[in-house]
């Protein structure tokens, strides 16, 4: 008995390989390149910390999460020397809390993948950010609560002035209250990071800061469901190609003369 040959089997078999290889390694998580972030994400002991939250995933090593934790009980630490209380009045307690519950995100997160992009101003801190990363309702709207009645000098975050390694406020600019200068929670969100993050309704996939005291899987859901879509520009996502390959492979006829 022998078997004919079809070049078109050898074909789709070769493409459900490297398209299978090609979905593996896209889906890998990864941690954005950046001074304190680990080059790969794994397990931590974050116990004790304010980013105990990602101790089974973590982006963030013990010593990160735990200078973290300094900062947030102490007004005169900075982180990368980016001082939160620019306007020389310390944050209140609740709103700094929510910068610090972001650090932890930013630093220890391993859902990021989707959303890091090469930072164009590739700072000496970190040669990729992140991009509009879904960021819940509720979180938002908290976070913005927290912090309305604290004084800023401007909407972005990203714009300030360095003068001897220090943040200072841009020359023309004069401290207001958050809800002056950012007027709501979507705005606030939005720009203050200079597009970090995106404003997205409960109802629809979205990270919130910690996630643990609720839906402990929630960010790697969130995560997972954006690596199912296809990629912007593409006409289908990789999955269709795969399932398209071995359909292909099946309705292929194969000859056996007896």
């Amino acid at each position: 008995m022998s078997l004919i040959y079809q070049p078109r089997i050898a074909l789709c078999l070769c493409l459900m390989v490297c398209v299978g290889v090609a979905i593996s390694s896209d889906n890998e998580k990864r941690c954005i390149n950046a001074r304190y972030q680990k080059t790969k994400p794994g397990p931590e002991n974050l116990n004790g910390t304010v980013c105990s939250a990602w101790s089974g995933n973590s982006c963030c090593n013990a010593t990160v999460a735990a200078s973290i934790t300094n900062l947030s009980n102490n007004d005169s630490l900075t982180w990368l020397n980016f001082r939160w209380d620019h306007c020389d009045k310390p944050l209140s307690a609740k709103c700094r809390s929510f910068f610090v519950q972001d650090l932890c995100f930013y630093e220890c997160s391993p859902n990021m993948g989707p959303w890091i992009i090469t930072d164009p101003k590739r700072r000496k801190s970190r040669v990729e950010r992140f991009l509009d990363v879904p960021l819940c309702q509720t979180q938002c709207d908290q976070w913005y609560d927290a912090c309305k009645n604290d004084l800023t000098c401007t909407d972005n975050w990203s714009e300030f002035e360095w003068i001897d390694g220090i943040n200072k406020c841009p020359g023309a600019s004069t401290c207001r209250l958050f809800s002056e200068v950012f007027g709501d929670p979507k705005t606030f969100c939005e720009k203050v990071f200079a597009g970090s993050f995106r404003y997205v309704y409960d109802d629809q996939p979205c990270f919130k800061f910690d996630p643990s005291q609720t839906e402990a899987d929630l960010n790697d859901r969130v995560e997972n469901w954006q690596r199912g879509l296809p990629k912007s520009g593409a006409s289908a996502p990789m999955h269709f190609f795969l399932l398209l390959a071995g359909a292909q492979l099946f309705s292929t006829r194969i000859v056996i003369p007896m």
